[in-house]
This record gives C-alpha cells, sequence and structure tokens, in this order.
C-alpha cells in the first residue's frame, strides 16, 4: 500500500474515532442531566405532597351580630340606673343617672336640648347629700352643697367672663353678704334677704375708690 492509500485510511479512521467520543460525551450529559432533572423533580413533587399542608376551602358561617345583653350578663357589666324626670304635663324635661360611685347626675333638657348638667355628691333616704356642681352650656359653674335635699352652707358662681360671686344659702335661698368679684378687678358687695338683694352695698373700683347705694327688692337705689 503506498503512502498516499495509508494517509487517506487514517484520515477515515480519526473522523470515525473523534465521531463515537463525541456522541458518547453527548449521550452521558444527557443521561446526567435527565437524572438531575428527576432528582428536582421528585423533590418539587414531595414538597407538593408532603409540606404546602393546603387546607381544604371551606364556605364562611353566617355572621351573626355580639348579644351585647348577654355579654353584658356574662360579664357581670351592669349599666347604671337611669330615669326620666317629667314636669306636670308628661313632659321629659331631664334626665337622672345614678353612678355606681354613688353620684347622681341630672342632665336639665329645654326643648329636647341639653341647658345643663348638675352632678351631685350621693343621695340618701331619697334626699341629695354633699357637694354639689351645676354647668350650664353657656360655660357658667355653680358649686353649692345639699343637706337634706336642701342647698345649705357657702356657694359659687363663676361666670365664662371671669366674674365670680360668693354667697351664702340657707334653707335653699341666698342669704346674707355676698361679694361680686369683676374681671377688670372691680367687686361690689352686697345683701340677700330671703333670695332677694336688700339693703346697703357697696362697689369698690380697682383703684381704691367707692360707691355706697342700697338694694331694695333686688333693684338698685
Amino acid at each position: 500500500m503506498d503512502e498516499k492509500k495509508k494517509l487517506c485510511i487514517g484520515i477515515v479512521v480519526a473522523i470515525l474515532a473523534s465521531g463515537l467520543i463525541s456522541y458518547g460525551l453527548s449521550s452521558g450529559s444527557l443521561r446526567k442531566n435527565k437524572k438531575v432533572s428527576n432528582v428536582i423533580n421528585s423533590v418539587v413533587s414531595d414538597e407538593a405532597q408532603y409540606n404546602l399542608e393546603v387546607e381544604e376551602r371551606k364556605i364562611a358561617d353566617r355572621y351573626i351580630p355580639l348579644d351585647i345583653t348577654e355579654l353584658k350578663k356574662n360579664l357581670k357589666i351592669e349599666d347604671n340606673k337611669m330615669e326620666e324626670i317629667k314636669n306636670s304635663k308628661g313632659e321629659i324635661i331631664g334626665n337622672k343617672e345614678y353612678k355606681k360611685s354613688g353620684e347622681i347626675v341630672i342632665t336639665n333638657l329645654s326643648k329636647g336640648k341639653i341647658v345643663s348638667t348638675e352632678t351631685i355628691e350621693k343621695e340618701k333616704d331619697k334626699k341629695y347629700q354633699g357637694k354639689a356642681t351645676i354647668e350650664y352650656t353657656d360655660g357658667t359653674k355653680q358649686n353649692y352643697s345639699y343637706k337634706n335635699g336642701v342647698k345649705e352652707g357657702k356657694a359659687e358662681i363663676v361666670f365664662s367672663n371671669g366674674d365670680r360671686e360668693e354667697y351664702k344659702y340657707e334653707n335653699g335661698v341666698p342669704v346674707g353678704e355676698a361679694v361680686y368679684y369683676f374681671f377688670n378687678g372691680d367687686r361690689e358687695e352686697y345683701r340677700y334677704e330671703n333670695g332677694k338683694l336688700n339693703g346697703d352695698a357697696k362697689y369698690i373700683y380697682k383703684n381704691g375708690k367707692e360707691e355706697i347705694y342700697k338694694y331694695v327688692n333686688g333693684e338698685r337705689k
């Protein structure tokens, strides 16, 4: 065999060998990838089957509102006692609330609107007792005391503009000496008789100047 033929046969053999090697490597790679793919699929399948814990879908129960009365009963919650105050015509003129602390709160109404709220320390034998305060919607506030259901002793009114009056009650009516303090520093001294201004009175200006006069049945003379 001459050299030329040997060269040709060598080239053919080399090409065939190269093809076989390439095929082998490719097949191995495919098998390897297929094996990895199978492992991944197996893991995913296991996760879906054992670890996701997907609950069965359920229809929501019908909404039932809370029974407040029953809830308060179970929790032993008691509402404050309330009662309406009516006039001789049967019209509601106020509401009375009895607090658990013993206080009584009276809300006074006029044509359905609140005009004042009175807070009384306590009630005994259906008679008001102790300190009391009434607040009006215009900002005026009055402090006084009850004794056996009747206003008695020192009292004070504080007006929304800063003015203030000090006086006292006897058997539910203002009596005796009283002083009215004006927000500007002036003051007026006078006397109550049976709830009306009567007798000598004096106006003292901030600068010390005084003015003397009288009241007769509530009128200045």
